[in-house]
């Protein structure tokens, strides 16, 4: 019976040694896909977000049909960040930006920032509300604001604590990610939702295209 060569030798060993390495690779891959699409990992998620493109993906929801109030964002009542209700009806006759984030979220922080740089730009057409879904409550957002951002927030910060927050945003919702940015019309009906970081031309674009006339100068 004829010897297995050296050379053969070495390549099974050096086989047997690499599956192993592959195999690590590949649940590491898989554990990045999975806790990235669902954003139990903030890392992963902008991951995700850079190889797929899903960051910068925008998906158009706009109706053409005419709300009924219990359609309306216009009903949500949430909490500012000292429990105190805010109630979006407050609001009504503008346009809105909802900005769904928690301070977990790398892309939502990112996203945050984006949207700070033309804040003033978008108090020229709308109202934009910032709310939190870090489940830690207000007391985790207070920290990281006073923390990471010098203590204040030009947005008006609440809580997602109206359980009818969800249900109006199900019908419209691709995607069950954030950062998310939700385009409400003066009348208090859902016509866009943005995922991934905030792209600021396209924001004040449509802003701009919700705006009642006599509020564009």
């Amino acid at each position: 019976m004829k010897r297995p060569s050296a050379r053969h030798h070495n390549r099974g060993t050096i086989i047997g040694k690499l599956l192993p390495a592959l195999g690590i690779v590949v649940i590491i891959v898989s554990y990045v896909a999975i806790a990235g699409s669902t954003g139990f990992c903030p890392t992963c998620t902008a991951i995700v977000d850079a190889v797929s493109g899903r960051g910068k993906e925008v998906v158009r929801t706009a109706s053409l049909q005419p709300v009924s109030p219990s359609e309306s964002v216009h009903q949500l009542v949430m909490e500012d960040l000292e429990g105190r209700p805010v109630a979006l009806a407050d609001f009504a006759g503008r346009p809105m930006l909802i900005d769904v984030w928690a301070t977990w979220c790398a892309p939502c922080v990112k996203s945050r920032k984006v949207l700070k740089s033309i804040v003033d730009d978008i108090a020229l057409y709308g109202t934009i509300i910032s709310v939190s879904v870090d489940q830690g409550g207000a007391s985790v957002v207070n920290a990281y604001i006073n923390g990471k951002e010098g203590g204040s927030s030009p947005f008006i910060e609440v809580m997602n604590s109206d359980p009818r927050f969800r249900s109006l945003l199900k019908p419209h919702d691709r995607q069950p990610t954030i950062p998310k940015l939700i385009y409400v019309d003066a009348s208090g009906r859902i016509t866009d939702i943005e995922y991934g970081v905030a792209d600021p031309d396209w924001v004040l674009e449509r802003l701009k295209s919700l705006s009642p006339r006599d509020t564009r100068g």
